[in-house]
């Protein structure tokens, strides 16, 4: 199945400075599925350097599986089946739990992963769930 294109820069990303112009292209060629994040970035130079370069340096770091990556940044809207690998299905039961289930989870996580990946893991969902409610107040 091919990609899907990529979405137009919006007014402001059109006003971006040539190399966040670059990061926002780079950003939305490893992870289109994310073309909101950056819609709702573009307005905020400083947040979508840090939080874009942020996702691409831990991409590039590869320490973290991606496949656990992307579903903590960006989980699918309706699963339809259990994923067939455990640890994948763990993942996405952590990310869409709420703060008390996540807790208990992690426990289960350690068997996993290192300290290193669950603080990773977390700290992409603490992202995406910050960005979540940004979108929720400005739409």
């Amino acid at each position: 199945m091919a990609e899907p294109d990529p979405p137009a820069p919006s007014a402001a990303a059109t006003r971006l400075p040539a190399d966040l112009a670059r990061l926002r292209e780079r950003f939305l060629a490893a992870h289109p599925d994310e073309a909101e994040t950056v819609r709702l970035l573009e307005p905020v130079p400083a947040a979508l350097r840090h939080i874009l370069g942020l996702r691409l340096d831990l991409d590039q770091a590869d320490q973290l599986p991606r496949r656990y990556r992307d579903l903590a940044a960006c989980p699918p809207k309706a699963a339809t089946s259990t994923p067939p690998d455990p640890v994948e299905a763990l993942v996405l039961d952590f990310v869409t739990a709420d703060q008390g289930q996540r807790v208990a989870l992690l426990h289960r996580l350690e068997a996993y992963f290192t300290r290193p990946q669950m603080t990773e893991l977390l700290l992409v969902v603490a992202l995406r769930r910050a960005l979540q409610q940004v979108s929720a107040i400005i739409g």
